[in-house]
């Protein structure tokens, strides 16, 4: 894991930590939106990992709109915070992925040369092959 993995890592527990601890008292408070601290670990694991926003939710058992709703209200700051970090980790790995795909392929391609090389190589080749037959022995 590098810094960055570190620091998203960092942010998106302190986003289930502050969702812990923000209504907490000697009992649990169950908030009306339904959005539980182990269903925002899910969610925001699901959209580190590279889900959409609806599939995210839907492994953490609750709607599209339910997410982006909970984003945009007063206590759902840290969330948002997190659901960035989030989606900023899934298209690095998305970004590593394409790269390292990249660099297979271009180790697996034969050298290929412009035309204009082509052409020249062909007729080195040619005028080696004349002269070689013409050399006296």
């Amino acid at each position: 894991m590098s810094y960055g993995d570190d620091f998203v890592a960092a942010a998106l527990a302190s986003a289930v930590h502050s969702q812990d601890t923000a209504g907490s008292t000697t009992t649990r408070i169950r908030r009306p939106d339904g959005w539980t601290p182990d269903r925002i670990r899910t969610f925001l694991r699901a959209l580190a990992q590279g889900a959409t926003v609806a599939n995210a939710a839907h492994a953490a058992g609750m709607s599209r709109q339910g997410a982006y709703a909970f984003r945009a209200s007063p206590n759902g700051r840290s969330f948002a915070s997190a659901w960035r970090a989030a989606q900023w980790l899934a298209s690095r790995r998305r970004r590593r992925a394409v790269m390292a795909r990249h660099e297979a392929k271009r180790r697996r391609r034969p050298k290929r040369y412009a035309p204009q090389v082509r052409r020249a190589l062909a007729s080195a080749r040619e005028l080696h092959t004349r002269l070689a037959w013409q050399a006296p022995r």
